[in-house]
């Protein structure tokens, strides 16, 4: 899920109902319902159990959510998107705190 990293916080996850279908029923096939409920509620705990990092886990969470046609502007949606930016931000803080950490600032 790397390359969904620099997509907007916000977008839609799926371009077609079909996509989202086929998302859906690949996430009901492989999990059972606790974990899907826990993504829909957008638990910390389980984005590191299946994605790995914060960031993929909320891309996660937001497509399942987006698959169900929860509303763009839902309230469980847009915590997720919130999350999302505010991660999306100490991301990019991080990065460009190592960078500075690499050059020599001569005055």
């Amino acid at each position: 899920m790397g390359a969904c990293q620099e997509e907007p916080a916000d977008a839609p996850s799926f371009g077609t109902a079909r996509e989202a279908r086929a998302f859906r029923d690949e996430m009901e096939r492989r999990f059972d319902p606790g974990t899907l409920a826990r993504i829909g509620r957008g638990e910390e705990a389980v984005f590191l159990e299946l994605a790995g990092n914060r960031l993929d886990g909320l891309y996660l969470a937001r497509a399942w959510l987006d698959s169900g046609g929860e509303p763009l502007r839902s309230e469980a949606r847009m915590s997720i998107v919130y999350r999302t930016v505010d991660t999306q931000i100490g991301a990019k803080r991080e990065r460009l705190r190592h960078e500075e950490d690499r050059h020599s600032w001569r005055l």
